[in-house]
């Protein structure tokens, strides 16, 4: 379920955002019914402001709120509030600059969290005879940092004409994951999901680096009954 609700003046925008979700598995899994990584509720909120003059801004607040780790429910994720910024500047009807800040409270968090099998760089790939010890593999969020040149937390940005190019991250593939109605009735793709969330982050493919891969949710594949369905990009495979 999700619903908003938008507010605005000739000055002020105000825009609420919630989505609420839940997700079973029919029979258990791995002891449990929960299915690990799925987010059962996220809200935000946002504060534009901008009058069409010289000065204009925005605020957005975001809460991750916690959610399951692991398919009995035992461990959760740990829930934080991050907020990001963006103050601008109109030269002209054509030219205008705008300071994008994210996580602007230098919020210590993790923006990705997993449970599961893993040996660290000193225990080496055989540790603990090979089965690794379970635990949290996390990726933490970014810092805030004043420096422009660090694109992905606070940037400087140009614009000229009326539509401003984004600056995007840069990945070597791209998994799409099929989630649409008739994949996700059973749980499967939900949870396939998940496990390659920990597997990619298990082999370092999750994080910078010339191979990152980024895995993201696709509404329909067009494969049906064939268990979880992934498409490769740029192969296509």
């Amino acid at each position: 379920m999700n619903a908003s609700s938008p507010w605005a003046n000739r000055r002020l925008t105000v825009d609420a955002d919630l989505a609420v979700s839940r997700a079973r598995f029919v029979l258990e899994q791995s002891g449990g019914t929960h299915v690990a990584d799925f987010d059962p509720l996220s809200p935000s909120l946002g504060v534009s402001a901008d009058a069409q003059a010289r000065w204009f801004a925005g605020l957005r607040l975001r809460c991750v709120c916690a959610y399951p780790l692991e398919e009995w429910g035992a461990q959760k994720s740990t829930p934080f509030l991050t907020a990001n910024l963006k103050l601008g500047y109109r030269f002209n009807q054509h030219s205008q600059a705008s300071l994008n800040v994210l996580n602007l409270f230098d919020r210590k968090a993790n923006d990705v969290e997993y449970w599961g099998t893993s040996c660290t760089r000193a225990e080496g790939p055989g540790c603990n005879c090979g089965a690794g010890f379970n635990g949290r593999i996390v990726h933490p969020l970014e810092p805030r940092t004043p420096s422009p040149a660090c694109a992905r937390v606070s940037e400087l940005q140009l614009t000229v004409g009326r539509t401003p190019q984004p600056r995007l991250v840069q990945y070597k593939r791209h998994l799409l994951v099929c989630v649409g109605r008739r994949c996700v009735a059973d749980g499967i793709s939900a949870a396939a999901l998940g496990v390659l969330g920990r597997k990619l982050i298990q082999a370092g493919l999750l994080l910078d680096g010339p191979l990152r891969v980024k895995p993201t949710r696709a509404d329909c594949l067009g494969v049906y009954g064939s268990g979880p369905a992934i498409c490769v990009q740029p192969e296509g495979a």
